[in-house]
């Protein structure tokens, strides 16, 4: 079983934030635009390669911030037609690793500890190709694939995510119980927003 230093990390960032009614990734948490949590927590992770999907619209400020801290940019022009083309150009643009994860730019609380859990539930178990956080019975992200997934998932069209591929391949699935909240909580809504700053705040304290 390969390190992290030979896996990539794919990090979404295409959705176009109808729930929310804004641009949710700069939306600011902490100080600063949302996604720059995300960023940077794959940023410090010390894989292979890193890429940002994003649409042909996503704030120049996104883009520039994920090119600085040494993210690909991938761009998928039909974003608006759902996530699952959005995965496929992600993993498209994958090259040369064994696995990779996949990572939700509007997830602010992940952290480098979730990557390292997931590649170290892969190494102690062989026979399994998939990996996901499991928190109080629920699964989060980010979601760790083997190579031999990768097919598949640069196949996804529509509004078919990565949770197709897990389903069809369940044996295949480490379920790895995590202690952060963390990868349950996505940003959809401006509710969800206000209920994350609270959250911020007390990690802080």
């Amino acid at each position: 079983m390969p390190s992290l230093e030979a896996m990539a990390g794919v990090l979404l960032a295409s959705g176009l934030s109808r729930r929310f009614g804004a641009s949710k990734l700069v939306a600011e948490l902490g100080g600063r635009p949302l996604a720059f949590w995300a960023i940077d927590c794959l940023a410090s992770v010390p894989l292979a390669e890193r890429s940002m999907v994003h649409g042909p619209h996503t704030d120049t400020e996104l883009l520039d911030y994920a090119r600085h801290t040494g993210l690909a940019l991938v761009e998928n022009a039909d974003a608006a037609l759902g996530m699952g083309g959005s995965i496929a150009a992600g993993f498209g643009a994958v090259n040369g690793v064994s696995h990779a994860f996949l990572a939700l730019a509007d997830m602010p609380f992940v952290r480098p500890d979730d990557y390292r859990a997931l590649a170290s539930a892969l190494e102690q178990a062989p026979e399994k190709s998939i990996a996901a956080p499991l928190f109080e019975g629920r699964r989060g992200h980010p979601v760790l694939f083997a190579r031999q997934h990768f097919p598949a998932l640069r196949l996804l069209q529509g509004d078919k995510g990565g949770g197709a591929i897990i389903r069809a391949n369940g044996p295949a699935l480490a379920q790895v119980r995590s202690r952060n909240r963390g990868v349950l909580i996505d940003i959809d809504t401006p509710a969800a927003l206000a209920e994350a700053e609270d959250y911020a705040l007390a990690l802080s304290e």
